[in-house]
């Protein structure tokens, strides 16, 4: 129910049928990262924080609740905080070229030295990765989005004869 209430992107809805379960459940935290996406989709990235910061204390976690919980706290300008939450999810995903994409990003707006690296050896990797240009120029960086922004799926490696 909760992904499909997801993929209708039912807000509503995901807090009407799935809050009282996860207060019941709170170490579901497959529901808790659907309530999550829901409070970034209603724009409430304070209520996101809270929501996962109360799981986490409870001793429930998951690498996509610190994506989620990073994606709040940089919308809200927080971004070393998000740093940290990031670093745990690459840790548990280190495959997965969208948090590596997250934490560079993250690492710039924090304004550590190892994003810009991190931003090159993605565009190395993968020149198509345009939206990560404006991450090495000097100007002003770009918006945050707001909202709830996809996680792309992991990358697998092919080997190539080049």
């Amino acid at each position: 129910a909760a992904r499909v209430l997801k993929g209708k992107r039912a807000v509503t809805r995901i807090y009407e049928y799935l809050e009282p379960v996860t207060q019941a459940h709170p170490s579901w935290t497959d529901l808790v990262e659907v309530l999550a996406y829901a409070d970034l989709e209603a724009l409430d990235p304070s209520g996101c924080i809270h929501r996962i910061e109360s799981t986490i204390e409870l001793g429930f976690e998951s690498p996509m609740l610190h994506v989620l919980i990073a994606d709040a706290l940089v919308q809200l300008g927080r971004a070393s905080d998000g740093v940290d939450h990031l670093w745990i999810a690459w840790e548990d995903m280190p495959n997965h070229h969208g948090v590596r994409e997250r934490l560079a990003m993250a690492l710039v707006r924090a304004g550590e030295v190892e994003g810009r690296a991190m931003i090159e050896d993605l565009l190395l990797e993968d020149p198509d990765r345009e939206h990560l240009l404006p991450y090495l120029e000097t100007g002003p960086l770009p918006p945050a989005p707001s909202g709830y922004t996809p996680l792309r799926a992991p990358e697998t490696h092919h080997d190539h004869d080049h």
